[in-house]
C-alpha cells in the first residue's frame, strides 16, 4: 500500500544524510576520504566473498568474471597507493574461508597471503601504467587498446601467473591446468576491469538521469530477448550485443554500463544453470565461450560509449564556442559602435574648437588691423554715426536689435548674428565693411551712446545703475569706457 508520508520521511532522511556527509567532507576532507576508501574496501570484500559463488560454473568452480580486479583498479586510480592495505585486507579475508576448505590452517594462511599479494600487484601496476600512458583518460578507440594493454594484458598476466603458481604448489589444481588457469584468470580479471571501469567512467561523466522512452524500450526488448533465449530460442541471446551497442550510441556511459552489467549478470547466472546457447556444453568450453562473448561485448561497449561521449562533448564544446563567438562579436560590435560615437563626438568637439579658435584669431587680427585707424574710425563714427545708420538699412536693423537687448549683458556679437540669421563671420564682415568698425565696437558704441543719453537726462541716480541699464556687468569697466567716450566727444567739438 502506498503511503505518501512514509516516502516523504524517507526522502527527507536521505537528504539529511547526504547533507551530513557533505558537512563532514567540508569539516574534515581527509576523514571523509578514508571513509569512502573504507566503504570501497567493504564492497571489494563482498565482491570477493560472494562474487565467486554468483559468477562461477559448477562443478569446476571457475569464476567467469572477477569484479574485485576492476574495483581495485578504480580504488587505485581514485585514491592512489594508500588504498593498498585496504585492498589487501579485504582480499585476504574474502578468500581465506574458501582456501581453508581445501588446505590446513597454516598452509591456507600462507597461500592466501601470497594470493592477496598477487591480486594487489595488478591494480597497482595497472594504476602506474594508466597514469603513465593515459594521463588524459580514454578519448579514442586507440586509447581503448592502450587501456587493455596497461590495465589487463601486462598486470593481469603477471598476477594470474603468480596465482596459478600458488594454486599448483598448494595442490589445489594439477600442473596440466596451469596454462588454462592463467587464461581463465586473465579473462575473468579483464572482464572485471572493463565492467567496473565502464561504470566508473560513466559515473564521472554522468548527467541528470532521465529514463527516456527509447531507453525503456531497449530495456524491455532486452528482457524479452533474454526470456525467449533461455527458454527455447537460444539464438536470440546473440542479439543482445547489437542492442547494447545501439544503447551505447544513444545514451551516456553510466546508464549503458548499468544496463550492460545487469544483462551480463543474467547471462552468466543463466549459463551457470544450464540455460541459453552455452548451457549444454562442457564446463571448460562454457567458461571460455561465455568469457569471450562477454569480453567482446564489454570491449565494444566501452569503445562505443567513449566515442559517443567524445562526440557529445565535441558538439557541446562547438555549441559553447559558437555561443562565445556570438557574444564576443556582439561585444566587439558594441565596442566599435561606442568607439565610433566617441570619435565622432571628439571630432565634432575638435571642429567646434577649431572654429572658435579661428574666429577668435580672426577677431584679434581684425582688431590689430584697425588699431592704427582707431581714432579716425571713432571720430568718423562719433560724428557721422546717426547719419550713417539712418542711411543704411542693415546697420539700422542691427542698431535696433542691440537697443532691444540693451540690458542683456550676454548679448554679444554671436547673439546679434543669431538674431540677424547669419554667421558671426558674415556679421563681422558686413558691419566692418559698412561702418569701418568691428561688430564688438559697434555694439559697445551703441551701449555707450545710450548711457550718455541717460546720464544727461539724469535717468539713474548712480553710474552703476546706468552701467547695468545699458548691459555692462562691471561698473568700473563701464566708467573707464565712458570716460574715453566723453574725451572723444570733447575732441570732436
Amino acid at each position: 500500500m502506498y503511503c505518501p508520508l512514509s516516502f516523504d520521511i524517507a526522502g527527507r532522511l536521505f537528504k539529511e544524510g547526504i547533507e551530513h556527509l557533505k558537512g563532514i567532507h567540508k569539516q574534515s576532507p581527509l576523514l571523509s576520504e578514508y571513509l569512502f576508501i573504507l566503504a570501497a574496501a567493504i564492497i571489494y570484500f563482498l565482491a570477493v566473498k560472494f562474487g565467486g559463488a554468483l559468477f562461477s560454473f559448477k562443478p569446476s568452480g571457475i569464476t567467469v568474471i572477477w569484479l574485485p580486479s576492476g574495483i581495485g583498479l578504480v580504488m587505485m586510480l581514485k585514491w592512489g597507493v594508500r588504498t593498498a592495505p585496504f585492498i589487501y585486507i579485504a582480499d585476504f579475508f574474502g578468500n581465506i574461508s574458501g582456501v581453508l576448505q581445501s588446505l590446513p590452517f597454516e598452509l591456507a594462511i600462507y597461500h592466501t597471503m601470497f594470493s592477496s599479494v598477487a591480486d594487489l600487484i595488478a591494480p597497482i601496476l595497472g594504476m602506474f601504467l594508466f597514469r603513465r600512458y593515459l594521463y588524459n583518460g580514454l578519448n579514442s578507440s586507440r586509447d581503448i587498446f592502450i587501456f587493455f594493454i596497461c590495465t589487463c594484458l601486462i598486470p593481469i598476466i603477471i598476477s594470474s601467473s603468480l596465482i596459478s603458481i600458488n594454486l599448483v604448489t598448494s595442490g589445489i589444481i594439477e600442473k596440466e591446468r596451469f596454462y588454462s588457469m592463467i587464461g581463465m584468470l586473465f579473462f575473468a580479471d579483464s572482464l572485471g576491469v572493463f565492467w567496473v571501469f565502464h561504470i566508473y567512467s560513466g559515473w564521472q561523466h554522468k548527467q541528470i538521469i532521465r529514463l527516456k522512452s527509447w531507453f525503456m524500450l531497449s530495456t524491455l526488448l532486452l528482457t524479452f530477448i533474454l526470456a525467449l533465449g533461455f527458454y527455447g530460442y537460444s539464438w536470440l541471446i546473440y542479439l543482445v550485443a547489437p542492442i547494447l551497442v545501439y544503447s551505447a550510441f544513444r545514451d551516456d556511459q553510466f546508464k549503458v554500463g548499468l544496463l550492460s552489467s545487469v544483462t551480463m549478470i543474467i547471462i552468466i547466472v543463466a549459463t551457470a544453470n544450464g540455460l541459453g546457447p552455452l548451457g549444454n556444453v562442457s564446463s571448460i568450453e562454457s567458461n571460455t565461450q561465455v568469457m569471450v562473448f562477454i569480453f567482446a561485448i564489454s570491449y565494444s561497449l566501452l569503445g562505443v560509449s567513449i566515442q559517443n561521449h567524445k562526440l557529445k562533448l565535441s558538439e557541446t564544446q562547438q555549441i559553447e564556442l559558437q555561443r562565445n563567438n556570438k557574444s564576443a562579436n556582439l561585444l566587439a560590435n558594441q565596442y566599435l559602435q561606442e568607439n565610433l560615437l566617441a570619435k565622432e563626438k571628439h571630432s565634432k568637439q575638435l571642429e567646434i574648437g577649431i572654429k572658435d579658435a579661428t574666429r577668435d584669431l580672426t577677431d584679434e587680427i581684425n582688431l590689430l588691423r584697425n588699431n592704427d585707424n582707431k581714432n579716425v574710425n571713432e571720430q568718423r563714427l562719433t560724428v557721422d554715426f546717426d547719419e550713417l545708420v539712418s542711411e543704411n538699412a542693415f546697420l539700422s536693423k542691427a542698431r535696433n536689435c542691440v537697443l532691444d537687448h540693451l540690458q542683456d549683458s550676454d548679448f554679444d556679437v554671436k547673439a546679434l548674428a543669431t538674431y540677424l540669421y547669419m554667421s558671426r563671420s558674415t556679421l563681422q564682415r558686413k558691419i566692418e565693411s559698412q561702418s569701418h568698425y568691428t561688430a564688438a565696437q559697434f555694439i559697445r558704441y551703441i551701449r555707450l551712446k545710450k548711457a550718455h543719453s541717460y546720464i544727461q537726462k539724469n535717468v539713474h541716480r548712480t553710474l552703476a545703475e546706468t552701467a547695468f541699464a545699458v548691459g555692462f556687468k562691471h561698473p568700473g569697466y563701464f566708467s573707464k569706457l565712458y570716460r574715453e567716450y566723453c574725451q572723444q566727444l570733447q575732441r570732436n567739438k
